[in-house]
């Protein structure tokens, strides 16, 4: 009996009539409640339906993509044993959450080429730039900004491949980083 359900979602997936979990980014401002953000996405760009993650992309997420995440301060991370911890300054909170991207068997050549201060949401926080290649070498390039506030890290990240993507849409993602606010 299982196999007769497995082979007709296979069979409805095939055909087109299960749908992938993306819709088109609203004209107004978005609210992530599980993020606890509002903001603002561009036109034209797609939106995944996840709980855990605000996913966002124009033109599919190996071209680029912008993640919206809240990490609870006691959370462990994928990729490293380094914690957030409560009352951290905005570059040690980049220390670790540079540390679990760093750490991911998909990046290789991991480079952090700028952290620096930076405001979101009305909060201290951090803005760093990173490069690094995936499992089949190709390149790429990405923005990260952070802040804590209470016992969540927000973290707000574009990646796109270095050459094209990346600058193509760089400027819609300060967009959107400019339009987060917190719904507390």
């Amino acid at each position: 009996m299982r196999k007769v359900f497995v082979t007709i979602a296979v069979v409805l997936l095939l055909s087109g009539c299960i749908k992938r979990p993306w819709t088109p980014a609203p004209a107004a401002e978005h609210v992530a409640a599980s993020q606890n953000v509002r903001l603002m996405l561009p036109e034209g760009w797609m939106l995944s339906n996840r709980e855990d993650v605000l996913l966002a992309t124009r033109d599919g997420v190996q071209l680029q993509h912008v993640i919206v995440v809240a990490i609870h301060v006691d959370d462990e991370l994928k990729y490293t044993k380094k914690t957030f911890k409560r009352g951290m300054l905005p570059l040690e909170q980049a220390g670790v959450i540079l540390d679990n991207m760093a750490s991911s068997p998909h990046r290789a050549a991991f480079k952090v080429h700028s952290k620096k201060p930076a405001q979101v949401a009305g909060h201290q926080a951090f803005c760093t730039e990173v490069t690094f290649k995936d499992d089949d070498g190709l390149r790429y390039r990405g923005v990260l900004y952070g802040f804590m506030q209470n016992d969540w890290f927000y973290l707000v990240r574009y990646i796109a491949p270095d050459r094209h993507y990346f600058a193509r849409d760089r400027e819609q993602f300060e967009n959107i980083v400019r339009s987060i606010r917190l719904m507390v």
